[in-house]
């Protein structure tokens, strides 16, 4: 099935415990998710050339978006940047034509739920926010 909708997963950083537990998740429903119209992809401010030796060592499939330079402008464009610390906070959007229809995020220390990506998927077309 051709992708016509995707979440955009932004992390904190590459090779960090609770970001790769959350991505080898990830990993298990891509699938299911791409059999669904629904595409992932990994966003953090690591540079290029480390997320591609991460997404290596991890087996994804699915991609990882560097927000390198300038340093977490896209991060910042959704309002999921932390100023102090540098980084993408563990926020999720589920983009579908062209416009943002789902959010959610949990902090830092805590992982995602699939059940949230889920119900984001299940509420497609409806335009609705997971707090």
């Amino acid at each position: 099935m051709v992708e016509h909708s995707y979440f955009l997963v932004f992390y904190p950083f590459a090779f960090s415990g609770v970001c790769s537990s959350e991505l080898a998740q990830l990993e298990t429903v891509a699938a299911e998710f791409g059999s669904r119209g629904v595409g992932i992809y990994g966003v953090s401010v690591d540079h290029k050339y480390a997320l591609r030796a991460y997404a290596q060592q991890m087996s994804l499939s699915f991609g990882l978006l560097a927000d390198f330079w300038p340093h977490g402008a896209v991060s910042k464009s959704f309002g999921c940047f932390d100023e102090q610390r540098g980084m993408s906070t563990r926020s999720t959007f589920l983009v579908s034509k062209g416009r943002v229809t789902a959010h959610f995020s949990t902090p830092t220390h805590q992982a995602r739920e699939l059940a949230d990506y889920r119900l984001a998927i299940d509420g497609l077309g409806g335009g609705h926010s997971i707090d």
